[in-house]
């Protein structure tokens, strides 16, 4: 499995597991480097507690004008509960708690007084040279006793106490949590309750300070106010005479219910009719007068349907035209009747003509008066709109004045009587907030939460081990499963997935043997399965000659052949065994055969095996008889399998698999023979499995699970398909049950991984391992 292939089908979730299962190994080993170390880390952590108290800050309505109200926003608003918790966090207040609890006296903030601390990072065990930079220089507030405060270390010293400060609402209440975090349960829990007691005393001492201040402010905003009144009040009767108007008189609804708003909409309304008059006017004139440039010299076709008299003289000129087109036809042009007719229709188009002049000259006249229609209604408008804004500017700026005396009276008189209820109230309001619940000593510790830690290295573990198998996988290249088969550019079928099985010494059954001695084994099966695939194949094609072959040497394809071959002998068919790996023979071995004699042998004619092979080419070309009886009793037979092997290496393999008595030889099996097993060398190793490819009926690529790459496959299609060579499809040979989790139930296996040489005159193989 490849991350880059996923996008093909999506997530494969099945393939994850499996990749899990098969590297578990990887990934318990990141785990446990990532695990050891953290939990010697964690074992080595202060515990640090965290105490709270809860504080309930009430929200209190406003009066309409109040002394708090300038000072203070909305106390519902969550801007105000935001500042009330950077309130509990100020600097100002954590100094008074530091002061009051003296802090710089504690061990946890001061290191003269800390005990010196031990664990694997102890400073005791460190070098001096190390210390500054694996530790932290000692607390702040580092005083006795008798020491006076220094400015630099008390404020780092409140620094830090306000780091360990937290403020949190409780939802959907009033209540808040105010905490603090130590070393010790007994400070945290004083502490936190010391903060929550010290924001109360300063927002009463605020509060008190804030009302004396209002009182003052208060006192001479009055004064302020009383001036502005009495300046207002003297304007607007200033205006009141110098404009002659009583009152503004304006009421929602303005100037439209007014005589002037209704005169206004009125002149406007006949502006815009005026207007939409002349624009008609207009646009018909425009129009007559660009048709009659069009028809200049021919006014009497002028389209004008608008116009009775011009449309009766139309109708008139039709029929003259009509008279005289019929007259036509009888008298020739200087008959009397003929220029009677020609007279009329001249006379009609004068007629025509002169109307339609008449028509342009009237239309133009109703244009102009329209337009002087519509500038006097303009000038009525404008003169109308002139009158009515003189009148708003003046009842505007009359209520303006109205407005302005009748606020500063009302600003006066409320101002005036909270200063009077403020003598009676000033200070006798509680505070917004109260402590509900005092901090208690906390009985566990809340850091280090050792199970989150562990479980979250565990699972970070996992996660970097899996990513550390994505990667192996990633580089890995060689395809190991069927799905990355199907991944590849050239969709072929899957035809059979073979397991890979581990030979049994003590039975000592030859792999290429399993058909006959183990015919129930999950090895067979497959076997089975692949013989099943070919014949549903023989329904739309002739599959009687198959070739197997495979990308590189080592990836089994002799052996599956010879047991495809005795699956198809179980079916009753008489079947035949061919050797064409003429390079690297091996049936001689496998079947114990003698190599003097075989296909070589037999196509040169029996001649002696160390004949001259200058004479082979002409051997090969020749047309002399094939002698079919002599070749079959020649032919080697194993539990009903006929079997015809390579005999001694051949010296030019390229020209026997394509001469011409290798195919007469081949026409002659075919004849005798219903299915023929072709075994050809490797497809990338040499060009002999694409002569004989294109010599079969059907080719099975046998692909070594985790034995040849992506890359290797698919050029051993391209070169097949360039050669017109009929692949039926791929067989996945020698899977890992325990890699992909294949569960076949039973013991026995084979691996393939002896050389593969190739040229005149190559060894065989060392026969350690069975298949090529």
């Amino acid at each position: 499995m490849h991350p880059q292939e996923e996008g093909e089908q999506g997530i494969p979730l099945l393939e994850y597991w499996q990749l899990a299962l098969r590297r578990k190994w990887h990934i318990l080993s990141v785990v446990i480097l990532v695990v050891l170390p953290t939990a010697v880390h964690v074992s080595t952590l202060t515990p640090l507690y965290r105490a709270a108290t809860t504080l309930l800050i009430e929200q209190k309505k406003n009066k309409l004008v109040s002394i708090e109200d300038i000072y203070r926003p909305d106390t519902n608003s969550q801007t105000y509960m935001q500042t009330q918790f950077e309130l509990m966090t100020s600097r100002h207040l954590v100094e008074e708690v530091v002061r009051q609890e003296r802090l710089n006296l504690v061990p946890e903030f001061n290191a003269s007084k800390r005990a010196a601390k031990r664990g694997w990072l102890s400073r005791n065990w460190v070098p001096e040279g190390l210390r500054l930079f694996l530790f932290k220089p000692d607390a702040p507030g580092e005083t006795s006793e008798g020491e006076e405060y220094d400015e630099d270390r008390f404020a780092a010293l409140v620094k830090t106490v306000t780091g360990q400060i937290s403020v949190a609402p409780v939802r959907n209440s009033q209540l808040v949590n105010v905490s603090f975090v130590s070393e010790d349960p007994v400070l945290a829990a004083r502490v936190s309750t010391a903060i929550a007691q010290t924001y109360i005393d300063q927002q009463l001492e605020a509060r008190l300070k804030m009302t004396q201040h209002a009182s003052n402010w208060l006192m001479e905003r009055l004064k302020g106010l009383r001036v502005a009144l009495e300046e207002s009040e003297s304007k607007l009767q200033e205006y009141r005479e110098e404009t002659g108007l009583l009152s503004s008189g304006q009421k929602e609804g303005g100037v439209k219910d007014s005589i002037e708003g209704q005169q206004l909409s009125s002149n406007n309304n006949l502006w815009l009719q005026a207007q939409t008059k002349r624009m008609e006017a207009e646009i018909n004139f425009d129009r007559l007068k660009t048709m009659a440039k069009q028809y200049a010299d021919r006014l009497e076709d002028m389209p004008l349907n608008d116009n009775q008299l011009v449309i009766s003289h139309k109708k008139e000129m039709q029929r003259i035209e009509f008279s005289l087109h019929e007259l036509s036809t009888r008298y020739g042009p200087k008959h009397p009747k003929i220029i009677a007719q020609q007279s009329d229709l001249q006379q009609i188009k004068r007629k025509i003509t002169e109307e339609i002049q008449r028509t342009i000259a009237t239309m133009g006249n109703d244009l102009a008066v329209l337009t002087e229609q519509e500038e006097k209604a303009f000038q009525q408008l404008t003169s109308q709109k002139d009158r009515l804004q003189d009148y708003q500017s003046k009842a505007f700026k009359l209520g303006i004045l109205e407005r302005e005396v009748t606020t500063n009276r009302e600003l006066y008189d409320m101002f005036l009587r909270r200063f009077k209820e403020t003598g009676v109230s000033e200070g006798m309001e509680p505070g917004d907030a109260r402590i509900v619940d005092p901090a208690e000593p906390p009985k566990a510790s809340f850091y280090p939460d050792k199970k989150r830690i562990m479980s979250l290295a565990g699972m970070g573990g996992v996660v970097l081990g899996f990513l550390l198998v994505l990667l192996l996988e990633y580089l890995d290249q060689a395809i190991q499963s069927t799905t990355q088969l199907e991944r590849l550019p050239m969709r072929l079928p899957i035809l059979a997935t073979v397991p890979m099985l581990r030979a049994v010494r003590t039975q000592k059954i030859p792999l290429e043997m399993m058909m006959i001695h183990q015919t129930k084994s999950i090895f067979s099966e497959t076997i089975r399965e692949l013989r099943t695939s070919i014949l549903s194949m023989d329904a739309t094609r002739n599959n009687q000659v198959l070739m197997v072959t495979s990308t590189l040497p080592s990836e089994g394809k002799t052996t599956l052949a010879i047991n495809l071959a005795f699956a198809f002998v179980q079916t009753g068919a008489r079947v035949l065994l061919l050797e064409a790996d003429l390079r690297k023979p091996r049936f001689a071995r496998i079947f114990s055969l003698s190599n003097t004699k075989g296909v070589l042998f037999f196509l040169m004619e029996e001649q002696e095996p160390d004949f001259d092979p200058s004479r082979l080419r002409d051997a090969l070309d020749g047309e002399g008889d094939m002698r079919a009886d002599w070749l079959e009793q020649e032919m080697a037979h194993f539990y009903g399998l006929h079997v015809l092997h390579a005999g001694m290496i051949a010296p030019f393999p390229t020209e026997i698999l394509s001469s011409r008595k290798w195919l007469r030889m081949l026409e002659m099996l075919k004849k005798r023979y219903d299915r023929i097993i072709i075994d050809s060398p490797p497809v990338l190793a040499v060009a002999d499995s694409r002569i004989v490819g294109r010599q079969a009926d059907g080719v099975i690529l046998v692909v070594g699970a985790g034995k040849v790459s992506r890359d290797m496959v698919s050029e051993s299609i391209k070169h097949l398909q360039r050669s017109g060579v009929p692949i039926l499809g791929y067989v996945l040979n020698s899977v890992s049950q325990k890699k992909h989790g294949y569960k076949y139930g039973y013991g026995y296996g084979y691996g393939y991984g002896y050389g593969y040489g190739y040229g005149y005159g190559a060894p065989e193989g060392d026969g350690n391992k069975t298949g090529t």
